[in-house]
């Protein structure tokens, strides 16, 4: 289980560079909602939410569907 948490840690980081649309952000946030479901991974998808927080504040639509997701 941890090597596939890593996998969708990975997965969802690069994938936040590139993603532009509200569609993309809602599935970046289900993503994270299965990282949830790992050992330790509440922590895990709250610090990689909290980055993209920091990093992309300008992005509403992002902003929104993380708050809209719990994060």
């Amino acid at each position: 289980p941890t090597q596939v948490c890593e996998i969708y840690m990975g997965y969802v980081k690069r994938q936040a560079k590139q993603v532009s649309n509200r569609t993309q952000y809602q599935e970046l946030v289900a993503y994270l909602k299965k990282i949830t479901s790992y050992p330790q991974g509440n922590t895990k998808a709250q610090e990689i939410a909290n980055e993209w927080k920091r990093e992309y504040v300008k992005r509403r639509a992002m902003m929104d569907e993380l708050q809209k997701g719990g994060f």
